[in-house]
């Protein structure tokens, strides 16, 4: 699956984590392919996430990668507990990701 189709397939599913992002805020989940910085966007993500996964089993390395990973987006504005809890949308990212069915 490559990250285009990734990453539309997640917004398809949770189309309110769109909200997240503010160069697509507002946007219909089907009229994200026509945004121009969106192919790029959905490659860093995936990158992103790959990255993440290669150093969960080293606790101290993870902890440090999470607090640089919120370091960076601080200036995306603030954002509550529950709007950053993306644990389900993640599990299903991360299930698409390695082509597994449905949750």
């Amino acid at each position: 699956m490559d990250d285009l189709l990734l990453i539309f397939s997640f917004f398809k599913k949770f189309p309110d984590q769109i909200n997240h992002f503010k160069n697509y805020k507002g946007h219909d989940p089907d009229s994200l392919r026509s945004v121009s910085q969106f192919a790029s966007f959905t490659t860093n993500v995936v990158s992103e996430f790959l990255d993440i996964l290669e150093i969960a089993g080293d606790a101290g390395t993870l902890k440090s990668r999470a607090a640089q990973l919120v370091e960076d987006h601080k200036t995306r504005g603030k954002i509550t507990a529950k709007e950053y809890d993306v644990r389900k949308p993640f599990k299903v990212l991360f299930r698409n990701l390695f082509f597994l069915s449905n949750v």
